[in-house]
């Protein structure tokens, strides 16, 4: 008897333990500090990287659910205005997220495909089209619209993988 009652309270100990992630948004490399209990539905913790244009580096840090864990690199040439990369890292462990990686180098080998370009800071349509030659996995024609969070709306028309 007593040994059933053991197994039954520590499997009850172990369902009921949630993952405890780093939480954080900042315009640096790192952010830190925050802890969060995650919801059971998030079995994991994850990173989200952003570094675009004017080198302005973001740095999200959150839970999530394994399904929505692309681990890919995205890199998004926008001619003129800059290339714009993210990459989604995610891992199972208590704080596992704490500790940041650098960003993968963007491969800027041409590819031979080109795309039409435009990059419209501060504006809501694109004045000046340009020829964007793709590098690495670009391998794909983009249209984007959308508003920053941290800048005024824009417009881009650009190269992606």
């Amino acid at each position: 008897f007593l040994k059933v009652l053991f197994l039954s309270f520590f499997s009850c100990l172990l369902l009921g333990e949630s993952l405890i992630c780093e939480i954080c948004s900042g315009a640096e490399a790192t952010c830190a500090n925050e802890t969060q209990n995650c919801l059971p539905v998030l079995n994991k913790c994850a990173t989200l990287q952003s570094e675009s244009i004017v080198m302005i580096h973001i740095t999200n840090k959150l839970c999530i659910h394994s399904k929505d864990c692309n681990e890919d690199l995205t890199v998004v040439n926008m001619g003129k205005g800059g290339v714009m990369s993210t990459k989604l890292s995610c891992c199972a462990g208590i704080l596992c997220n704490q500790k940041v990686l650098p960003l993968p180098p963007i491969n800027r080998t041409l590819n031979g495909k080109e795309c039409k370009g435009c990059f419209g800071l501060h504006k809501t349509s694109c004045q000046q089209e340009e020829v964007v030659h793709c590098t690495g996995e670009q391998m794909y024609c983009v249209e984007l619209y959308g508003t920053a969070s941290i800048r005024n709306p824009g417009t881009i028309e650009a190269a992606g993988n």
